[in-house]
């Protein structure tokens, strides 16, 4: 996690506030004990792209995030550690493109058509 420091400063700057974002890279580090309806909860371990956050009721910032294995589970953003993000200065093809899977198979579970690959 000491390397993580520099890119975590870079990407708080970047967020202005130090809040996880869409489209950064987390790492759940602890167990959440967070409720989230019908989603399945993250476990210490999963990563991935951030889709989506959102505060609870009560002001708890919650974050959805993508796994590699393309599974969704959430957690509690105090509950995660961002390793770096799409927007970011490295490249991070691999996870831009299971990002873009996820987005074609909601586009197709959505409207019922397909995106052409170009």
């Amino acid at each position: 996690w000491n390397n993580l420091s520099e890119i975590n400063s870079l990407i708080a700057k970047r967020n202005n506030d130090g809040k996880i974002c869409r489209d950064d890279l987390v790492w759940i580090t602890k167990k959440t004990r967070g409720r989230f309806g019908n989603q399945v909860k993250g476990v210490p371990g999963d990563h991935g792209i951030v889709i989506s956050s959102w505060a609870s009721s009560m002001g708890t910032e919650k974050i959805a995030i993508l796994t590699h294995d393309m599974r969704e589970v959430a957690t509690t953003a105090s509950c995660a550690k961002i390793f770096g993000s799409l927007a970011g200065e490295v490249p991070h093809k691999d996870w831009r493109d299971l990002k873009l899977l996820l987005e074609k198979k909601q586009t197709i579970e959505r409207y019922g058509i397909e995106i052409s690959e170009q």
